[in-house]
């Protein structure tokens, strides 16, 4: 996921505050994980939430 995140904000300013550019993170990871077999939509935006949050959290002071 965090190759997934990387590739998606390469170049981009700011992208933890844009919401396209977290609406096409959500998308992909969304896309990954129905792949893989998750059909329950609640788990599936709980778990995209996450994503969301952890790479937020991990790149915001990324330069």
């Amino acid at each position: 996921m965090v190759i997934l995140v990387k590739s998606k904000n390469e170049g981009q300013v700011e992208w933890t505050i844009k919401e396209n550019i977290k609406a096409s993170i959500r998308a992909t990871v969304k896309r990954l994980l129905r792949r893989k077999g998750f059909k329950d939509q609640e788990k599936l935006d709980n778990i995209i939430r996450l994503v969301i949050e952890l790479a937020v959290y991990l790149f915001e002071d990324a330069p």
